[in-house]
């Protein structure tokens, strides 16, 4: 049964498993279950502009990379950002991704 408890519990294992490893996981069984081609990858990062303020949770450590900054953003300097990476394969299978911080 799906409730907020239920979503929470997953989230949290999902969390605990870390998203990238997942990402690469499900993208490389993906490429050896369909036998994409490797030959051909992309990568791209792209940032993402935020407004208002974000602090941290009071008794936790940001996770790497996912520092909320000012950074060097094309299109519109004076608001935070922050960066994602994604690694792709074939045809646009990610195969690895993670989120940067702002100013990377």
């Amino acid at each position: 049964m799906l409730n907020d408890t239920n979503l929470a519990r997953s989230l949290d294992v999902l969390f605990d498993g870390g998203t990238a490893k997942i990402v690469t996981e499900l993208g490389l069984r993906v490429a050896s279950t369909f036998q994409l081609d490797l030959g051909s990858i992309s990568y791209n990062t792209t940032s993402t502009n935020v407004w208002g303020k974000y602090r941290r949770c009071e008794n936790e450590e940001p996770p790497e990379g996912s520092l909320i900054t000012y950074g060097h953003s094309k299109d519109q300097p004076q608001l935070k950002q922050f960066m994602t990476e994604l690694l792709c394969m074939d045809s646009g299978v990610p195969i690895f991704g993670r989120t940067l911080d702002g100013n990377t």
